[in-house]
């Protein structure tokens, strides 16, 4: 029994999961995003790379070079508690700069909506990359080259502290890693 939570998992869902491993009705979880680190027992599953990412033939009118570049543009996001929303927030506020300094500001419940508003030139937004490579590599999507971003974030293999059953996870997650699965 486990769970698998990404960018798209709203902070609710969180804890309902955090809940559930401290109740023993799941026994691990994947994990994207922040979590109280010491009340698990955990393992770096992989680390992705957040990427500002747009339309193919968005229309900037001038090339962005640095993340204030890109405030006079709308930005599409996840809804409040998601780990994506989270992720952007702490790197614009390490600029001194907030969601609400864009231009406009979308809240979008749903991956795939987020994608597909990207697509359609609807605005800018920040995914991981495993979340947006088959845009890219389609030409649907691409990069927005920032001098001053570089993200990276963790996804984590966790588990309830002390658990005796923690060599078979260790099992687990050594196959997992071996097959890549999860992405």
């Amino acid at each position: 029994r486990c769970a698998l939570l990404t960018g798209s998992t709203p902070a609710r869902a969180k804890k309902d999961i955090a809940a559930r491993l401290a109740a023993g009705e799941i026994d691990f979880a994947i994990l994207e995003g922040y979590f109280h680190k010491e009340d698990y027992d955990s393992m770096l599953y992989r680390t992705e790379r957040y990427l500002a990412v747009c339309a193919q033939d968005y229309p900037f009118q001038n090339t962005p070079h640095q993340l204030a570049d890109l405030l006079g543009e709308t930005l599409l996001v996840r809804e409040e508690g998601s780990g994506n929303r989270e992720i952007i927030r702490r790197s614009l506020s390490r600029k001194n700069l907030a969601l609400q300094d864009f231009h406009s500001l979308f809240e979008v419940g749903d991956m795939n909506v987020l994608k597909q508003m990207l697509v359609q030139g609807c605005g800018i937004g920040f995914l991981y990359e495993a979340a947006v490579q088959e845009d890219l590599q389609q030409g649907r999507l691409r990069i927005i080259e920032l001098e001053d971003f570089a993200e990276d974030h963790d996804i984590t293999f966790l588990w309830r502290k002390g658990s005796i059953f923690a060599p078979r996870y260790r099992r687990i997650y050594g196959e997992l890693c071996q097959n890549e699965q999860i992405f």
